[in-house]
């Protein structure tokens, strides 16, 4: 599932597009400030209008990070809200009956989103092979404990 082909254009205000200047992790950066600020002002204003604007700018900052996921690199931990918010918020231009769970959305752990296409932009790390170990017998290091005056296991001092 390609994340960004579901995208519309946004009507907010709020630039969907990231300028030149801006990296990736700083487009990321920014997304996160800008959606955690405009859900912030969800307590002061519980009207029906400024409920759509808040989704129109999230939206909008969506946008933005569906627009740079592709130069992302491996090693930048992307924020679960933002793959929550991109995996559950209806778009803005499709009416919905249901409110959007913003705690849920915005406290999203990396278990929640393990299976987001965006979950898998740290590398994994290698697996032991199956060939170190001895025909299926427990490895265990053997320790000698050397020093002045101390023998070791199997000599004789």
């Amino acid at each position: 599932m390609d994340a960004s082909s579901n995208s519309t254009p946004s009507t907010s205000n709020v630039p969907a597009i990231p300028t030149p200047s801006m990296t990736p992790a700083e487009v990321i950066m920014d997304a996160t400030t800008r959606i955690t600020a405009t859900v912030a002002g969800l307590r002061k204003d519980k009207s029906p209008g400024f409920w759509l604007r808040v989704q129109q700018v999230v939206w909008a900052q969506l946008n933005r990070v569906r627009a740079v996921i592709a130069d992302v690199p491996r090693r930048l931990s992307i924020p679960p809200m933002l793959m929550s918010l991109n995996h559950d918020l209806p778009d803005p231009s499709i009416p919905f009956t249901e409110w959007p769970n913003w705690p849920q959305l915005l406290q999203a752990t990396m278990e929640n989103v393990a299976n987001h296409p965006w979950c898998n932009q740290a590398e994994d790390l290698p697996q032991p092979s199956e060939e170190l170990a001895d025909d299926g017998e427990e490895n265990t290091m053997r320790t000698d404990v050397k020093g002045k005056g101390k023998a070791r296991e199997g000599v004789e001092m």
